[in-house]
């Protein structure tokens, strides 16, 4: 069989790079076998499903040695791929597809569009590696309004210590945003902090936002925006579209029956222009969001200066 050469960029699934550093398998982490997992895909010649054991060895002979392969291999038996020998003798490693792997993890559907990083980190360290993984999902988003680290914790599993970590090695570029709430004046803050906003008074030195240098103005702090490196490239294509429906057909569930119960469950959307991923609540009884949201002028984008919503 004739082997392809490692391509200089490796697509991945947001959905799945994602959720995989909070997977386990056999009570170890699964991120070294979804590294494996992604390595066969990319050095698969037509994408048959199939690689040759020697091919991946060849693969990954800078990456890590035959008995740490072995390990992962055995590992992951059953969950991310299988072994089993051809008619001439050799050694194949039959992968499971992306919807397979999906529904064994309990991934109940694929969103966002598949985001195109560079092959060194995913033949490099495991360290870097994970840390792209974190750069996948900050490039996978559409629209990267501000975000806060805790739900960034709820979503990828990493610490807030990590995600700095993770920040710094890849090089992604992290701006931080304020809420301008109204004019300052003291009475005024003393009613926001009694509201329970951590407010301060903000002096407009540039005249960003109304033109007027210098003016004073009742602040707060919003969540930080996360962009990551040029490298990272959201690619648009229905991927995410037609895994689910392969999922579907695995999983035969209603993915959105929390919803049609009138629960009341966090929720990504939050209004019509207004800052993606803010703490708000969807309450699918009522068919309406409850909480705060923020929209940005387009003159202070470059400063990242939001405005509250009245």
């Amino acid at each position: 069989m004739k082997q392809k050469e490692p391509a200089q960029t490796v697509r991945i699934n947001p959905s799945t790079a994602t959720a995989m550093p909070t997977c386990r398998v056999k009570d170890k982490p699964a991120v070294p076998g979804y590294r494996v997992w992604l390595i066969s895909r990319d050095i698969d010649p037509d994408g048959s499903g199939c690689v040759p054991l020697s091919a991946l060895q060849a693969a990954i002979a800078k990456t890590f040695g035959k008995r740490r392969l072995k390990k992962i291999l055995q590992l992951g038996e059953g969950v991310f791929w299988h072994r089993y020998k051809s008619r001439e003798g050799a050694v194949m490693v039959r992968y499971a597809g992306a919807a397979r792997l999906a529904k064994r993890f309990g991934l109940a559907c694929f969103n966002g569009s598949p985001v195109q990083i560079p092959s060194d980190y995913l033949y490099g360290s495991l360290v870097d590696f994970r840390a792209a993984l974190q750069g996948v999902f900050d490039a996978s988003r559409k629209d990267p309004r501000p975000i806060t680290r805790k739900r960034r914790r709820l979503i990828t599993g990493r610490c807030a210590r990590t995600q700095r970590s993770y920040e710094e090695k890849i090089g992604t570029k992290v701006t931080r945003n304020i809420g301008i709430i109204d004019d300052y004046s003291i009475d005024k803050k003393r009613d926001a902090l009694y509201e329970g906003q951590a407010a301060f008074k903000f002096v407009d030195h540039e005249g960003r936002i109304d033109n007027k240098p210098g003016s004073e103005l009742l602040a707060k702090w919003l969540p930080n925006t996360y962009t990551p490196p040029a490298t990272f490239q959201r690619v648009e294509s229905r991927s995410s579209k037609r895994l689910s429906s392969q999922l579907k057909k695995i999983v035969p569930q209603d993915i959105t029956s929390l919803l049609n119960k009138g629960q009341r469950v966090t929720s990504d959307v939050i209004l019509e222009h207004g800052s993606k991923d803010q703490r708000v609540f969807y309450d699918a009884k009522e068919d309406k969001v409850v909480g705060d949201g923020y929209w940005m002028t387009k003159a202070s984008i470059r400063c990242g200066i939001y405005y509250a919503v009245d």
